[in-house]
C-alpha cells in the first residue's frame, strides 16, 4: 500500500506557557506551540524542550 503526504497548512499562532531554567552557560525551555490547520481549521498543540546555548547569538543546541 502507498501513502501520499498529507498536504496541509499548518500556521503557527502562538507559544504558550515557556518556562525556563538555567543550567550552566546553557538555559533549558519547555514550551508549548499552538498551531491551525487551515484546511481543517482545527487547533493543534505541540510540546517542546529545547536547550539554547549563546554565542554570540542564541543557538537550539539540543
Amino acid at each position: 500500500m502507498l501513502y501520499h503526504p498529507l498536504k496541509r497548512i499548518i500556521r503557527f499562532l502562538n507559544s504558550l506557557n515557556p518556562v525556563f531554567q538555567e543550567q550552566d552557560n546553557q538555559v533549558k525551555v519547555w514550551v508549548t506551540v499552538k498551531y491551525l490547520d487551515e484546511t481543517t481549521k482545527a487547533t493543534q498543540l505541540s510540546q517542546y524542550e529545547l536547550i539554547l546555548e549563546k554565542n554570540t547569538n542564541w543557538m537550539i543546541v539540543e
